[in-house]
């Protein structure tokens, strides 16, 4: 259990850990996270008091959506600033952050419909005042429903009334198919393919039949496919469909990376597995090594000749026919390319 290893709950150092493995997750050429506000399956394994999974409703309180005393909303600023801090790193390290606003576990917290459509634009107007450009904004965890659509739009009209641009999208749901709505409305179409065969399924349900219905769908408008949750058993089947077919993949790991306190290294033996294998498909983030430079050879020397000694000088030394020896020499060439090394 991680708690073993990481002690008890907090919410700083869980977001300290996860930004001190970003290096290490983009030299493996991993190149998004994704994350919400509301948490995910906000449990732990071993029954710590207080930190159980209880269906839609979970315990402990995991929403960041206040209201003042005059019953205005806000966004717990200890929340954004542990968002911040990640999303800076991300960008540093040339990595996507998805961030979900709503998760359903949590959601029974901001019941209002209009209340979250304030906190949908009170998060767009957060992001665009940073002016990251790194982030897209997931409005709702496997939901394409009017309201998941309708905080879409929210975040379109913030952004178009200040003349910038955000992106934003929802997940869909376990065997969920998009709607023509769904199609229309995101910016990238966010699959979860948890339980799905890799290439052929009776009933439909593979990743390659997943990812062909879509780009077949006459609703569908080009914008990116991207599986975001595959698990919680790894397949590595999954994953090279998915890079197949030409679409990105997420890994999900729920009792080592969404289970608190979480340990965010890579350390499990599907941890390495997936690791491995984005690295192969991606050649991850070595930098192009410097060519060894080739030694420009020294000149030998002409030997001085002999002068011919004066005629009749019986001094004069013996020439020898034979050839000299020559040494024979095998020379290896090497470049140094980088190991990146994780100590587990």
């Amino acid at each position: 259990p991680n708690n073993a290893v990481l002690g008890k709950w907090s919410a700083s150092a869980n977001t300290d850990r996860l930004i001190a493995a970003l290096p290490f997750y983009r030299a493996n050429g991993i190149n998004a996270i994704s994350l919400n506000l509301q948490g995910g399956c906000s449990c732990t394994r071993d029954g710590e008091s207080g930190m159980k999974l209880k269906g839609t409703a979970q315990s402990p309180d995991n929403n960041p959506y206040l209201k003042d005393s005059n019953g205005n909303l806000y966004i717990d600023p200890a929340y954004l600033t542990r968002l911040g801090k990640l999303i800076d790193k991300a960008n540093e390290q040339g990595m996507i952050v998805f961030v979900g606003l709503i998760y359903f576990g949590q959601e029974n917290r901001l019941p209002d419909q209009n209340d979250r459509l304030k906190a949908t634009e009170l998060m767009a107007n957060w992001v665009l005042d940073k002016d990251y450009k790194n982030v897209i904004l997931e409005t709702k965890n496997e939901n394409q429903g009017a309201q998941a659509l309708l905080m879409i739009d929210k975040v379109k009209s913030v952004a178009a009334a200040r003349g910038k641009t955000l992106y934003a999208t929802t997940s869909l749901g376990y065997q969920e198919y998009p709607t023509s709505a769904y199609l229309g409305k995101v910016d990238v179409i966010l699959v979860h393919t948890n339980g799905y065969a890799s290439t052929i399924d009776s009933n439909g349900w593979s990743v390659y039949q997943i990812i062909d219905k879509i780009r077949n769908d006459p609703n569908y408008n080009g914008n990116p496919i991207l599986i975001t949750e595959d698990g919680p058993n790894f397949k590595l089947a999954n994953l090279n469909a998915a890079t197949d077919k030409g679409v990105g993949w997420g890994y999900y790991n729920d009792q080592d990376k969404q289970s608190v306190p979480a340990n965010f290294n890579l350390f499990s033996s599907s941890d390495s597995t997936f690791a491995n294998r984005v690295l192969q498909i991606t050649g991850g983030a070595t930098p192009t090594p410097t060519p060894t430079p080739t030694p420009t050879p020294t000149p030998t020397p002409s030997p001085t000749p002999t002068p011919p000694p004066p005629i009749g000088d019986t001094t004069a030394p013996l020439r020898s026919s034979a050839s000299p020896s020559s040494a024979l020499t095998s020379g290896t060439s090497s470049t140094f390319l980088g190991l990146v090394t994780n100590e587990l």
